[in-house]
């Protein structure tokens, strides 16, 4: 099973027409950490490692670096053995200090207060997230789990999905891209360099 998701800005009006037909499922708090070494080497490969609430997880893409949409597809890996296997490390249970001997340390932590809500097949989270400098940045994310075999068709009604209740397809930052762009201009120019972000141009 993969994830396609696609992120975007919500105003209240957008988010009350976003949840008028889904069923609330909670609200809870997550702690992200996420994790490269000194060349970001892990990210410039659109990988993505982190420890969310206390478990380690990995992320890899499935899709075409840099697309205009921000239409994302990824295989998500929950086990330690198959994110170490990911890693070229030895299977075992993951650690800080495993992965910092490796070379991957923290180059980030974001405080997410996540709204999530479920209208088959989609998930929408609406997500409050702190990035440490006082300025909350929200956004929406809408998901669905396929199989692999189906990723062209399920896109394609993520996006009719989205449209049709008022929300833009326009490009945007989400949380971690936001949180480096203002804190980590070297890193995020490193993605951009790397075809991991698409800028859109002006004009």
């Amino acid at each position: 099973m993969i994830e396609i998701e696609k992120k975007f800005h919500f105003t209240p009006e957008q988010e009350a027409k976003l949840i008028a037909s889904a069923t609330f499922l909670g609200e809870k708090i997550q702690t992200d950490t996420y994790y490269d070494n000194s060349d970001f080497a892990l990210t410039c490969k659109d990988i993505w490692l982190r420890n969310r609430n206390g478990r380690f997880e990995i992320k890899t893409p499935l899709h075409t670096l840099g697309n205009k949409l921000a239409i994302t597809q990824y295989r998500e890996i929950e086990t330690d053995e198959e994110i170490c296997q990911t890693l070229h490390l030895p299977i075992c249970t993951l650690t800080n200090e495993i992965l910092a001997d490796a070379g991957y340390i923290p180059f980030s932590t974001i405080i997410t207060t996540r709204k999530r809500y479920q209208d088959e097949p989609y998930s929408i989270d609406l997500d409050s997230c702190d990035l440490g400098d006082g300025d909350p940045y929200s956004v929406a994310e809408i998901e669905i789990i396929i199989e692999e075999d189906h990723k062209e068709e399920a896109t394609k009604k993520l996006m009719d999905y989205a449209v049709g209740k008022g929300l833009s397809i326009d490009y945007i930052r989400g949380k971690l891209l936001e949180y480096l762009y203002r804190h980590s201009p070297e890193h995020y120019k490193a993605l951009v360099n790397a075809g991991v972000i698409y800028v859109p141009t002006v004009g």
